[in-house]
């Protein structure tokens, strides 16, 4: 009789201490279901609204998993309306009102609810292998900082789940189900190859010494340089499927587009430089020609001077163009001659300047 009362108060303590794990869940999935319409009508505000209602970040992170999961809908036409014609933050915007996506907006919505609550996180893109058997489709999750580490969620992968979510806040050591492209988001110095991934065979990746200070260094970098450094890791890693193949083939392509689209900036600036050249020189011919003397020159030598700068500013930015990618868009060649045209005309009027300063 006594060993059963015994067997039954270890119970009851089992069954507290359960009841009261699943209270703290059960109290933050409340509140942030109970969210007013008002406070739900961007990423922005939801991320206001888990800011005046929680306090720690684990609870904010659990805030928002729990609103992803609970209003977004897995939805594969999104992956055709959404994701393929639309940048990273119009994909968020556009899944976010539909209230509709794939594995990719509920990582994606998630990260952004969390960053503007003011933590760390990225979204991470790979595939994913269950019972033995390696998914030939791609697959995005996601990576935040709570309290100063790194941990792993898949609100996809929890989506029918009310409570017991079994891929919120996992170590990136337990996260074996998952295999990023970039060997970064494996969180180690020394990452497995796909091929150990998959089970066939050792393959090779190249360490990543002072890991935490990669990814450090990763989260301060621009979003071109960012782009530019996944692609090396993702080539200097074994690269066995068409899965991943076309991964660097899809990174390629982004920096090319940012490339072109700076080449496209440069260009539309120096001929903004031009024309504003073109039109401080043509002031000052209108103004000497109204000028009966030209004794003080100190006005006409300034309109000459930001005229000069304008050019010297415009052939700097032509010298960028090509830079990074062939230029088979414009056409700095012509834009030169035409710099220059205006150039030995501004020069000529110096010199005429000077020698009237000389008398």
């Amino acid at each position: 009789m006594q060993m059963k009362c015994c067997i039954l108060l270890a119970l009851l303590g089992t069954s507290f201490f359960t009841g009261h794990a699943q209270v703290s869940g059960s109290f933050i999935d409340s509140k942030i279901q109970s969210i007013s319409p008002q406070h739900a009508v961007s990423t922005a505000s939801i991320a206001s609204y888990i800011n005046n209602s929680f306090s720690s970040e684990t609870d904010k992170v659990r805030a928002a998993y729990t609103w992803v999961i609970r209003n977004i809908k897995y939805d594969t036409d999104s992956m055709y309306a959404i994701n393929w014609n639309m940048s990273g933050s119009l994909k968020i915007t556009e899944s976010f009102r539909r209230r509709k996506g794939v594995c990719e907006n509920f990582a994606g919505i998630f990260i952004d609810i969390i960053t503007r609550a003011g933590l760390t996180g990225v979204t991470i893109d790979g595939y994913t292998k269950q019972a033995n058997v390696v998914h030939k489709t791609g697959h995005t999750w996601a990576a935040a900082v709570v309290d100063g580490t790194w941990y792993l969620f898949d609100p996809t992968w929890d989506k029918d789940r009310l409570q017991d979510y079994h891929y919120f806040m996992v170590q990136p050591a337990a996260f074996e189900s998952h295999m990023p492209f970039d060997p970064l988001w494996q969180f180690t110095e020394n990452p497995i190859s796909h091929r150990q991934f998959q089970s066939r065979g050792a393959g090779k990746v190249k360490a990543l010494l002072e890991h935490a200070d990669s990814i450090k260094a990763f989260m301060r970098m621009g979003e071109l340089s960012k782009l530019e450094a996944t692609a090396r890791r993702m080539v200097q890693a074994d690269k066995i499927t068409d899965l991943i193949k076309n991964k660097i083939a899809f990174l390629h392509m982004q920096i090319a587009t940012i490339n072109e689209e700076r080449d496209m900036h440069l260009y539309n600036t120096a001929v903004a430089n031009l024309n504003q050249a073109t039109t401080a020189y043509n002031t000052y011919i209108h103004n000497v020609n109204k000028q009966a003397s030209l004794d003080d020159t100190t006005d006409y030598n300034l309109l000459l001077e930001s005229a000069i700068l304008l050019i010297q500013n415009a052939f700097i930015k032509i010298a960028d163009i090509g830079k990074y990618i062939p230029n088979y868009q414009y056409d700095p060649a012509s834009l030169k001659i035409r710099l220059q045209q205006i150039a030995d005309k501004i020069q000529a009027q110096k010199e005429i300047l000077h020698k009237i300063s000389k008398k």
